[in-house]
């Protein structure tokens, strides 16, 4: 179960470690209104994240009942072919981590971010969590990786408030900051903000290599 659970835990951590969202957050956060827009932030990030698990849960199940559960092989296969998806995307993360300056342009929802309010900040979040091919491969992996773990309902219940606790601590953290941080906390997010712009997308990558080449391997060594 512990070895379950840290796999959860850095599945989630490999959703948090995203540039766009973070750049998104940074931005929110030197905003007048930073406090509620922050915490709006927040929760539609982890509303979004969840609305998203959810549907994989259902297909991840859905799948399984359809194959039955006395044929390993096809969650190997799985296992294989995410470990796939995370290695194209760690290659296209380092090959935009060579050719880019920033970070991708963000949404035409986060213009006019001086007069941006909760409501859009909250439905921001959710569009980041959800948009994309990243966080809903994710997503679908670690559903595939409960329903055929052999936990409880409710360890797997567990599994997935650590998952969703993992992708959303690198936007709890901020908002908590600049929440408690008073003035010296936007000074510290604007430097933080220009970090993130210039290395958010090689760090993406070395974590979508070692993630990929971790499910990869560990489904080739269960096939041969």
């Amino acid at each position: 179960m512990a070895f379950d659970y840290l796999v959860m835990l850095l599945l989630g951590l490999v959703v948090a470690i995203s540039p766009i969202p973070l750049l998104a957050l940074a931005l929110i956060l030197v905003t007048p209104r930073r406090r509620g827009n922050g915490l709006a932030f927040l929760i539609g990030w982890i509303g979004g994240l969840a609305l998203v698990s959810l549907f994989a849960i259902f297909f991840a199940d859905a799948l399984k009942a359809a194959l039955g559960m006395d044929a390993p092989t096809w969650t190997l296969m799985v296992k294989l072919i995410v470990g796939v998806g995370f290695i194209v995307m760690g290659l296209k993360a380092w090959r935009d981590s060579r050719t880019r300056k920033d970070a991708a342009e963000l949404p035409a929802l986060a213009s006019g971010l001086d007069s941006m309010g909760p409501g859009r900040s909250f439905a921001l979040a959710g569009f980041l969590g959800v948009v994309g091919v990243k966080n809903p491969l994710l997503c679908l992996a670690a559903a595939f990786f409960m329903s055929t773990s052999g936990l409880s309902s409710i360890e797997r219940f567990v599994g997935w408030v650590l998952f969703l606790a993992a992708a959303s601590i690198l936007v709890a953290i901020p908002v908590l900051y600049a929440v408690l941080g008073g003035e010296r906390a936007v000074e510290r997010l604007n430097r933080a903000h220009d970090w993130i712009a210039s290395h958010g997308y090689a760090l993406m990558a070395g974590t979508f290599l070692v993630m990929g080449i971790i499910f990869a391997a560990s489904a080739l060594l269960s096939l041969i």
